[in-house]
């Protein structure tokens, strides 16, 4: 007897708890039902907790698969990474192909025979300015490299008066 109401009064709660209000036979709402059905409101607070701990379980669930799962991808990986490689990686080349390390090897002499040389000699190096101007660079403009008095106070710690 006291089951059967109890999954009346569950039942109830969860037809409450639909979004689209609909009236009962006799034109009381779910809600007025639940209410005088369950005026202390413990079938609805068993429900609603119910339903949060069903939640927190599909979501352990789900993130101990998800766990799981990148686990045995990384030791697939591990696994991959540690097998015996072949003898050769690269593809097998056809009959009188050229390998390409001499291709590579043809193109830096070419490059290094047209490029102009630099010095005749071997001891001396020539450096050319690139920007002929009257200004200097900020690299070696003093302006540039001052600290203003506030600036270096706030660095040292000394408050001004």
């Amino acid at each position: 007897m006291q089951v059967a109401r109890t999954i009346k009064r569950t039942f109830l709660a969860l037809s409450a708890m639909v979004v689209a209000p609909s009236l009962g036979a006799e034109g009381v709402s779910k809600a007025d039902q639940l209410r005088t059905e369950d005026p202390s409101g413990v079938v609805m607070t068993i429900t609603a907790m119910l339903v949060v701990f069903f939640g927190l379980a599909v979501l352990y669930l789900a993130f101990k698969g998800v766990g799981r799962l990148s686990q045995n991808l990384s030791e697939r990986n591990k696994r991959k990474a540690q097998a015996p490689k072949s003898s050769s990686n690269r593809p097998p080349a056809s009959v009188g192909a050229i390998p390409p390390e001499v291709s590579i090897a043809i193109g830096l002499a070419l490059y290094e025979a047209t490029e102009e040389v630099h010095d005749q000699e071997g001891d001396v190096i020539t450096i050319s300015h690139a920007q002929k101007s009257s200004f200097p660079s900020a690299w070696s403009n003093k302006a540039f490299n001052q600290r203003t008095p506030s600036v270096l106070q706030r660095h040292l710690g000394v408050r001004s008066k």
